[in-house]
């Protein structure tokens, strides 16, 4: 289970032309916040998961597998000191 409340609404908006037309959304947490950029051209969804708390970086990768079946996952977690 991931374990991340909203905070308020979840903002989305398309913009871009040709190549650069995408999505950008962004939801505030309770911890921090989650962005998520697409690029339909390219077919590419770049998410960043930020939270001043612990999380199961491991979970959020199932989640997304299932939920969008991606041909390829690329990710890479960083620990603040």
């Amino acid at each position: 289970m991931i374990d991340m409340k909203p905070y308020g609404p979840a903002y989305a908006f398309r913009f871009g032309e040709g190549i650069e037309e995408g999505i950008s959304a962004f939801q505030l947490i309770y911890t921090s916040n989650i962005a998520i950029h697409t690029n339909d051209m390219g077919r590419d969804l770049y998410m960043d998961v930020f939270s001043c708390k612990d999380f199961d970086a491991e979970a959020i990768i199932h989640f997304l597998k299932e939920r969008m079946e991606p041909t390829e996952v690329n990710y890479e977690v960083l620990y603040r000191e």
